[in-house]
């Protein structure tokens, strides 16, 4: 479907003084925003957001399914939602990306990051040939099609598969489990991918998320560069990459723990591609939390705890219990370190901020008993990028905490 400026398209007329946020770039209208609509606007058409006194502010798609009534596609009024609108947002996406890796030594990474890259409800992944594509909302539903054309037109993948088995979705009048192949190759079921080096394997039709975790590239590369000499315990590790950028930095030994054989059993084959042995690894099935409460029952102790466990606040009810989900685990990470080791710690619960999340990394800390000092914190990488004026997309926040005492 294709929207141009001479279209009469329908039209979506703000209450007064609710602009303001728009106008400073961020990507949503709420429907509790809208005073009327024009044109009789269907679920997923493009419209145009006018301010109260009728002057045009966006371009988007409307649902009122959903609280998140507009999603903002282009602040150019004229602007035509077409193919080539899509091409030069993916060619964008793709120039903002190639200073920061080494396609000879990364090719994998995330290509489209929805409101930040001016694609509201799509993510596209890259996995070395292959791309996968999500689509979280209706309006992207819609306009699917016309982002695949340009993913063929400028990046000419062997294939494209979509992991749209996403949650959210149902907020939006959509089915949770759209997942398969869209166009040209069926992906076989690992795919080999490079980061920093390192091979990878990736099940796009069954793994977490689009297949991976994209987003932990850089704590990745950060553990690589402090396991030497080290014992590491890595929990929640899915297929292990972590583990195995801590082997390949000089570990002294890894244990890994998740509750997927099926991620357990892509970990060994990371372990096997990249020369290392099973000699000084541990892949453990079952729950971080007991296996944390057994070791300390043991008395056994380590240098690095990775924790990254799965979002627990999903919705802003949830976010109490998630913030003491976070200080339970937290604490018993930090009880399970000697003295001068290393917790880095993750959360991917984008309700919880990087303020609450080091607040309670400080109880957590206070909890078990020994001191601690931040080494350092950072978000997302650089191909997940977040706009200034929508912190909403800011989810993953990472601290690196040092046990000074005990």
């Amino acid at each position: 479907m294709v929207y141009c400026a001479a279209m009469p398209i329908p039209e979506v007329l703000l209450k007064s003084g609710v602009e303001r946020p728009l106008r400073q770039g961020h990507p949503w209208v709420f429907s509790r925003a809208i005073k009327e609509l024009k044109g009789s606007p269907q679920p997923g058409d493009v419209v145009r957001v006018r301010d109260n006194k009728g002057r045009t502010i966006a371009v988007g798609y409307y649902n009122p399914k959903s609280q998140i009534a507009v999603r903002i596609l282009s602040r150019n009024p004229e602007q035509a939602i077409d193919a080539g609108f899509f091409r030069d947002r993916l060619e964008a996406a793709m120039a903002r990306r190639a200073p920061f890796y080494d396609s000879e030594e990364t090719d994998a990474l995330r290509l489209i990051h929805a409101e930040a890259d001016g694609l509201p409800g799509f993510v596209v992944d890259r996995y070395d040939s292959f791309l996968v594509v999500q689509c979280h909302t209706l309006g992207a539903e819609r306009l699917k099609d016309l982002l695949l054309d340009g993913l063929e037109e400028s990046l000419a993948p062997r294939g494209i598969y979509e992991r749209s088995d996403l949650g959210v979705r149902s907020y939006e009048g959509l089915a949770t489990d759209t997942v398969g192949p869209l166009r040209g190759e069926t992906p076989p079921a690992t795919i080999w991918i490079k980061e920093n080096g390192m091979k990878l394997a990736v099940d796009i039709a069954d793994g977490q998320k689009t297949g991976f975790y994209l987003d932990q590239r850089e704590n990745r590369a950060l553990v690589r560069r402090v396991a030497a000499g080290r014992d590491v315990l890595n929990l929640f590790s899915y297929s292990c990459a972590t583990s195995v950028a801590a082997a390949l930095g000089g570990a002294k030994s890894v244990i890994s723990v998740d509750s997927d054989e099926g991620a357990l059993a892509l970990a060994r084959a990371n372990v096997e591609i990249n020369s290392l042995t099973m000699e000084n690894q541990e892949l453990e099935q079952g729950n971080a939390a007991a296996l944390m409460k057994e070791h300390l029952a043991q008395g056994r102790r380590h240098d690095l705890v990775i924790l990254d466990p799965p979002a627990f606040a999903k919705h802003r009810g949830a976010l109490s219990a998630a913030l003491r989900g976070y200080r339970y685990l937290n604490a018993n990470a930090l009880r399970l370190l000697r003295k001068g080791g290393l917790l880095l710690t993750s959360s991917c619960s984008g309700l919880v901020t990087m303020e609450e999340f080091q607040r309670t990394l400080g109880q957590a800390a206070t909890d078990s008993g020994v001191s601690v000092v931040q080494l350092g914190a950072s978000y997302q990488p650089f191909d997940h990028p977040v706009s200034p004026a929508f912190p909403e997309g800011r989810y993953l926040k990472t601290c690196l905490l040092a046990v000074t005492s005990i």
